[in-house]
C-alpha cells in the first residue's frame, strides 16, 4: 500500500479538535540529572514540568516526557532498526548543530554525513545517544 504524503496539518485533519493536538513522547531515564544536562544544557530543551521522578520538556515544540526508572537492555542484531526520535530541520540548522555539538565534544552514535541519493536529493544526517542510550536522529534535505 502507497500512503499520500502531505504535510502536517495542511489537510484539516485538524479541524474537530478546539485547539491543535501536540505530540508526546515518554522515554525511560536512568539518571534525571545526567539527563536534564544533556537536554536542556546541551540541547537547549526548555522544562515545562518536573517531579521527583518525571520530567516534562519542550523538545522543539513536541512535548518530551522523562521517566525514570530502570533501561531494559536488549541485544539488537544488526538487521533490526533502532527506535529513535529527532528532528527534521533546515539544510543551514543542521550544520549549525553540527557545529554546536562539535564544539560542545558530543559523541556521536552515527557520524555526521552526506548523501546524494540516486534521484540527485542530498540528504544529511547524524545520531547519538542520551546519557541513557535513546537515539536522537537530526535531518535534512538540502533546499537546492
Amino acid at each position: 500500500m502507497i500512503l499520500k504524503h502531505s504535510n502536517s496539518f495542511n489537510d484539516n485533519q485538524d479541524k474537530e479538535f478546539k485547539c491543535r493536538p501536540m505530540v508526546q513522547i515518554g522515554i525511560t531515564v536512568e539518571d534525571m540529572k545526567q539527563s536534564v544536562d544533556f537536554y536542556v544544557n546541551n540541547l537547549g530543551c526548555k522544562v515545562k514540568e518536573q517531579e521527583d521522578d518525571m520530567l516534562v520538556l519542550d523538545f522543539f515544540g513536541t512535548e518530551l516526557c522523562l521517566k525514570k526508572g530502570k533501561i531494559r537492555k536488549k541485544l539488537i542484531s544488526h538487521n533490526e532498526l533502532d527506535f529513535f526520535f529527532g528532528l527534521n530541520v533546515h539544510w543551514d540548522d543542521w550544520h549549525k548543530a553540527i557545529d554546536h555539538l562539535n564544539y560542545i565534544g558530543i559523541k556521536y552514535h552515527k557520524k555526521p554525513k552526506v548523501e546524494t541519493s540516486l534521484s540527485d536529493k542530498t540528504y544529511a544526517s547524524f545520531s547519538m545517544k542520551d546519557p541513557s542510550g535513546n537515539i536522537l536522529k537530526f535531518i535534512s534535505f538540502s533546499s537546492g
